[in-house]
């Protein structure tokens, strides 16, 4: 079996200070297989493992939970485990549960089951489900609360699976250790079942006090702080940070009225000079998109607008300006970023939602927020939920805050701004990139520092924002949304997927090879386990699984290193109508990272005998 991880119930306490201690959380996963329901729990708060076989186990041990108001944690829950619960709840037998979770991962009802009203061969239909509603308010789900993607069908689900996550934090990935179809288990076969479910939830528990965007820490002050007011509107677990936030606020959702034959608001204070800038945005918001068919469906994508600003070629639309040459530099490189520049926009230029009774309120979570930072007071991650979940629920259909034109309007001012900066400063600097909410430029002479600085001042005063600058001595960007740099200590910055793998705290081999490349730099990748050399390539819509020298597997992702040709595995992606096709951005010579030893590793194909050293230190 492989060795549980280590949960230390000590960075529980750290990262989640200021939240009511009386209040228990628990991380949970089902296991689910012929005969045999299983649900595993770990209290975040003391690291006491314990679980329950039967369903009417389960669901007595989750009624006892849920009547002292304890939280549960999964990963991906509202998708599979919230379901299997809440059917424990009320009553359902083990086949019964079988049956559902069948149902949920297949998509198809394997049997009758008068409970689900569904029977043999019908499409599953989750508004069927069980749901409970006590159980609903108290669930939560790290791993979409990280991240969240949108897969056929509408379902949300993680970005990346636990086994994912795992891999990403140099956890040895534990796999199920029987087949879950099969059906007569012996003890020894239960015994590693309840292995395997309780590595899952220590993994999980160790995902939410890990988690450097303290999801889990700033919904619970939130939470409890909102709730703590007995005239407020009830907050729940169920609901989103947008939804959390429209509460907050107090939003009563309005009608947009006919925003698209309105125009955007523009400052007038920074307006910029460049005339095709102030025309293009200077046009009712509906004339900023255009409809495109995508997946067989119509939707809105918003219109481009090229043009040359300091010297780059820039591209602005609804979504941010961005401009970057592929290029590498050295010398004094000032970074100027807009402290929290949505948030600051919609403040300064009136600019929020029209669903919020008081935009004054926004002014209130800025300044409470600067002064809890200040103090190191935990509350400060709970206001900035808020004013981040803000702007987006401005631009989306369904939520209370949806405010079309005040959204397109608090865009549009941010790269009017930018635009405004970069002509000012164009004399003096020669312009790296432009960024939505940032710059990157080196001087054209040391003596105009000190007339920089009093250009960015002068900008702070006009345009309401707070500029922050921080200075490089090397950078390399590949484009505007992957690019490197690194400061005079050996701190580095790394942004986009080509220099930094989210929600990792062990960065991959590719990832560090492109760091050491990108800075000419040496990197060394003797001594580097296994795991570091794995790549994950995922099933897209098409796809049913992969097929490994004809074997099928019906897995959604597969980890895989390069090898020598010698020992390569042949390696396709399984369409639905029964094709194999290329895995996108497979190696030649592939191998499963799990049929691979470290020794069987071809270094070659990651670029480490392409690195051109410029006898500077080690990187890495």
């Amino acid at each position: 079996m492989t060795p549980l991880p280590e949960y230390d119930p000590a960075l529980f306490e750290k990262a989640m200070r200021g939240v009511n201690p009386a209040t228990s959380f628990y991380a949970f996963d089902f296991e689910v297989y012929n005969r045999f329901v299983l649900c595993c729990f770990i209290n975040l708060r003391t690291g006491d493992f314990t679980y329950q076989v039967a369903a009417n186990r389960i669901g007595e041990e989750l009624s006892d939970l849920v009547a002292v108001g304890s939280v549960l944690i999964g990963w991906n829950s509202w998708g599979f485990d919230r379901y299997l619960a809440s059917a424990c709840m009320e009553g359902a037998g083990d086949k019964d549960v079988r049956i559902l979770a069948n149902a949920l991962v297949d998509g198809i009802v394997p049997e009758d089951c008068k409970h689900l009203r569904l029977h043999k061969g019908e499409p599953f239909d989750r508004r069927k489900a069980w749901c409970n509603h006590r159980l609903r308010a108290l669930v939560a789900d790290i791993g979409l609360d990280m991240d969240r993607k949108t897969i056929g069908g509408g379902e949300i689900v993680p970005a990346i699976s636990l086994k994912e996550w795992e891999r990403r934090n140099g956890i040895p990935v534990c796999t199920s250790p029987v087949d879950f179809k099969k059906t007569d288990l012996t003890e020894d076969e239960k015994n590693q079942i309840i292995h395997y479910c309780r590595y899952d939830v220590t993994a999980t528990a160790l995902a939410v006090v890990t988690d450097p965007q303290g999801n889990i820490p700033s919904k619970a002050l939130l939470i409890e702080e909102n709730n703590a007011d007995p005239l407020a509107p009830r907050m729940d677990w169920s609901m989103t940070d947008q939804k959390l936030g429209s509460i907050w606020l107090r939003a009563e959702k309005r009608d947009p009225g006919d925003w698209e034959r309105q125009k955007p608001t523009v400052p007038h204070l920074c307006m910029p000079k460049n005339p095709d800038v102030v025309a293009f945005f200077n046009q009712p918001c509906g004339n900023l998109f255009e409809d495109v068919v995508k997946d067989g469906r119509m939707k809105k994508e918003g219109v481009k607008l090229t043009t040359e600003i300091c010297g780059l070629k820039h591209i602005l639309g609804i979504g941010g300006i961005h401009s970057a040459e592929r290029m590498f530099v050295e010398g004094d490189i000032w970074n100027v970023d807009a402290a929290s520049l949505y948030p600051y926009i919609m403040a300064v230029y009136n600019l929020v939602s029209r669903a919020v009774p008081d935009p004054d309120m926004l002014w209130s979570l800025i300044a409470q927020r600067i002064v809890f930072k200040r103090e190191k007071n935990p509350k400060e991650k709970s206001r900035k939920k808020v004013l981040v979940s803000t702007y987006g629920a401005m631009g989306g259909a369904f939520a209370d805050l949806y405010s079309p034109r005040e959204a397109i309007s608090v865009c549009v001012v941010g790269q009017m701004l930018f635009v405004h900066l970069l002509e000012r400063l164009e004399p003096y600097i020669n312009l790296v990139q432009s960024n939505t909410d940032g710059i990157m430029f080196t001087l054209k002479s040391p003596s105009y520092e000190e007339r920089v600085r009093t250009l960015l001042s002068a900008f702070e005063y006009r345009s309401g924002l707070i500029m922050e600058i921080d200075k490089y001595v090397a950078a390399y960007q590949h484009n505007v949304n992957n690019y490197v740099a690194v400061t005079a200590s050996g701190k580095m910055k790394c942004a986009g997927a080509m220099f930094k793998q989210n929600h990792a705290s062990v960065q991959p081999v590719d990832v560090l090879v492109n760091i050491a490349n990108a800075l000419r730099r040496k990197v060394d990748l003797s001594g580097l386990p296994l795991e570091r050399f794995a790549r994950t390539f995922k099933c897209d819509k098409n796809h049913v699984g992969f097929v490994v020298n004809g074997v099928r597997m019906d897995v959604r992702e597969i980890q895989c290193v390069a090898v020598p040709p010698r020992l390569a595995q042949r390696i396709t992606a399984l369409r639905k109508d029964g094709q194999h096709t290329k895995v996108t951005n497979l190696w030649t010579y592939s191998r499963l990272m799990d049929d691979t030893a470290r020794d069987d590793v071809d270094e070659s194909a990651y670029g480490s005998i392409d690195l051109k050293p410029t006898g500077q230190t080690e990187l890495f």
